[in-house]
This record gives C-alpha cells, sequence and structure tokens, in this order.
C-alpha cells in the first residue's frame, strides 16, 4: 500500500522495490503457460506412397526420389523407397497469452483503489517481460465512451512508467463498460494482424471497486464474445 502511492516515472525504481512479488506472480504464469496448448500441424519426417489431399508439390522429398531411382537402376527397389511423400504430425506446443488488464477509471477509484490497481497492472506486465514468457500483456482505464489503452506489447519501459503515471489520474467517468470490450476486441485484431500470429488465449481482468451502470449492454457484449471464441476469459 504504501509503495503504490509512489511516482512511476522511475520505473526502474519501482520494479527494483517491486522485485519479490513480481517473481512470484512469474512463477504461476509459467505453470498457466504450460498448460494453455494449442495443436500445430507441421511436415513429419515421415513419408507415405501417396501424397495427402493430392499435395504433390508441398510434400514430395527429392532426396527420397534419387534414392528410388538408385534403387531402381540396380533393380533393387523395397516398398519403403516408394515412400516419397511428408505426412502430417500434430504436436502440442505453448500458445501466445493475451493479458489484458482494464482498470476502472470512475471517480470512486481515486486514491488508494486506483494506486492499487495501477500497481498491480505494474507487477503483472514485468511478471511476463521475463525470458522463455510468451505473454502479451495489455492495460487501459474503462469507465467512458474512449477508453484508453496505455500499455500495449513492445513499448519502452520508460514509456509504461509515463503510462502507468497517466492511469493514477483516472478518467473520472462514470462506469460504463461495454465500450471496453469493444476497445479489447480491436486491440487482439491489430497486435496478432501486425505480428501475423494467431490468436491464443486471451484472459481480460477487469479490476473495479463497485457496479457498473450500463448492465444489459456489457451483458450482450460478454455473450458476443463468449459466441464467437472458446479462448477467452474475463473475470
Amino acid at each position: 500500500e504504501e509503495l503504490s502511492q509512489e511516482s512511476w516515472l522511475d520505473y526502474e525504481k519501482r520494479i527494483k522495490e517491486l522485485g519479490p512479488y513480481i517473481m512470484r506472480v512469474r512463477r504461476q504464469f509459467k505453470k498457466v503457460q504450460e498448460r494453455q496448448l494449442q495443436e500445430k500441424v507441421e511436415k513429419s519426417k515421415k513419408m507415405e506412397i501417396i501424397p495427402k489431399d493430392g499435395e504433390v508439390i508441398d510434400r514430395f522429398n527429392m532426396e527420397a526420389h534419387k534414392n528410388l531411382m538408385l534403387k531402381k537402376a540396380m533393380g533393387d527397389i523395397q516398398e519403403s523407397d516408394l515412400k516419397r511423400f511428408h505426412i502430417d504430425e500434430t504436436t502440442q506446443t505453448p500458445t501466445t497469452i493475451d493479458l489484458v488488464i482494464m482498470i476502472d477509471g470512475s471517480g470512486s477509484m481515486n486514491g488508494q483503489p486506483l494506486n492499487s490497481a495501477v500497481q498491480t497492472a505494474a507487477i503483472l506486465n514485468e511478471a511476463v517481460s521475463g525470458k522463455g514468457m510468451n505473454v502479451n500483456v495489455f492495460v487501459g482505464v474503462w469507465g467512458d465512451d474512449k477508453p484508453p489503452m496505455l500499455i500495449t506489447p513492445g513499448m519502452k519501459r520508460k514509456d509504461i512508467g509515463r503510462e502507468l503515471e497517466r492511469a493514477r489520474q483516472g478518467l473520472k467517468s462514470g462506469t460504463n463498460m461495454a465500450p471496453m470490450f469493444e476497445k479489447v476486441a480491436d486491440e487482439m485484431s491489430k497486435q496478432h494482424k501486425t505480428a501475423n500470429t494467431l490468436a491464443g488465449f486471451t484472459h481480460v481482468l477487469i479490476v473495479s471497486d463497485g457496479d457498473i451502470s450500463d448492465r444489459v449492454p456489457s451483458r450482450d457484449k460478454i455473450e458476443t464474445i463468449f459466441k464467437n471464441t472458446k479462448m477467452v476469459t474475463i473475470d
């Protein structure tokens, strides 16, 4: 609570102070990441006689073909020599995780609630920035019709500190949550289009001290998200 009241403009100093908490959260995220797998289809080293789905060019192995020609000239062809087309192999691989932290910026959050929420976002962001982590972190503030996304993947550390300090000011807004979901969906789309990666599991963590003013529209947005994807959680 005392640390959360300090400025984020000296980002390196703040992160050093929060080191033990960051490491503890990082260990938990490693466990989460190891359990969130997706199927990946690749060409196997194993081959068959007939190309799958008629994909002759894509699956053809020239070395295997040369070996067949050599065996044919020697008059010593075995059935295994006829296998010149790669088959598919399905493996389980860790997927990219998107963590979206959306902080209530309404007037009731001013002071300690907002300071604590911002510090939480900083800890989570830094925890997944370590080596071997494959997590995209987004931090935004919600409450009005145009909720800003303050932190996105790849930002420089000094810029993160500046935006965290900006988040401490809140929006001094109401508690409209529905616009937030459109903002999150838009950011996810831009991130994976730019990075040319498939969207993996997206976890939206909403931090607030109370109720919302647009319950029905927010519910409709959440139902739309869940209807169109099975890889999103909202807490």
